[in-house]
């Protein structure tokens, strides 16, 4: 199976060509970093504290951030800079 290549232009206007998998890795760090700025940690001992703790665990494990990439490739796709 063929990997293709996917074209993008970066904020700076230039244009890149690379594989999928390597825009995820690219695209990875910003993507965590910006995710947990909407997952504020809160102060221990309440029940609000327990549900925040419920909700960072998922994307605290990490993973293939296959559909955060797609995202931001149908954004590309539409004009969107990323």
């Amino acid at each position: 199976m063929a990997r293709s290549a996917v074209k993008y232009s970066t904020v700076s206007g230039q244009s890149e060509e690379i594989s999928f998998l390597g825009f995820i890795g690219e695209q990875r760090d910003a993507i965590r970093n910006r995710v947990f700025d909407f997952l504020p940690r809160v102060e221990s001992g309440s029940m609000v504290a327990e549900h925040s703790e419920m909700v960072r665990d998922y994307p605290e494990r990490g993973g293939k951030y296959v559909r955060p990439g797609l995202v931001l490739l149908s954004c590309a796709a539409s004009g969107v800079d990323i």
